[in-house]
């Protein structure tokens, strides 16, 4: 048996709200494994956890729908490597998400933001 989790239950483990994850699943960036053909309940696989992680990280980045879109096609760590991206209105401000070394670390990206001034 397949253990999949609510939409409730995957807006609290990762920090989106119920809405974001519906708005996110009708944007194309992060549907659901499964959807319930007679109440229309999403469930999520356990594996998408560490992706709406990621989505949560970035929207708190203001990216633009595209730059979130090509973000979210890397695999995980690929996108964490990759996040390097200038702060709209902040001139020479950069800031970088943490690097993790591997996908099981992707989970950390809420946290570290290290932000880099240019001269």
């Amino acid at each position: 048996m397949v253990v999949q989790m609510s939409i409730g239950e995957l807006a609290r483990s990762s920090r989106l709200s119920a809405k974001a994850l519906r708005l996110d699943d009708e944007l194309g960036l992060l549907p659901p494994a499964d959807v319930d053909e007679d109440s229309a309940y999403r469930f999520y696989a356990p594996g998408q956890l560490e992706k709406a992680r990621l989505t949560a990280t970035l929207r708190q980045l203001q990216l633009s729908l595209a730059e979130l879109k090509a973000i979210l096609a890397l695999e995980l760590a690929e996108a964490a490597r990759r996040v390097r991206l200038p702060v709209s209105g902040c001139a020479g401000t950069m800031i970088r998400v943490a690097r993790p070394a591997d996908a099981a670390a992707c989970a950390a990206l809420y946290a570290p933001y290290v932000t880099e001034t240019r001269s």
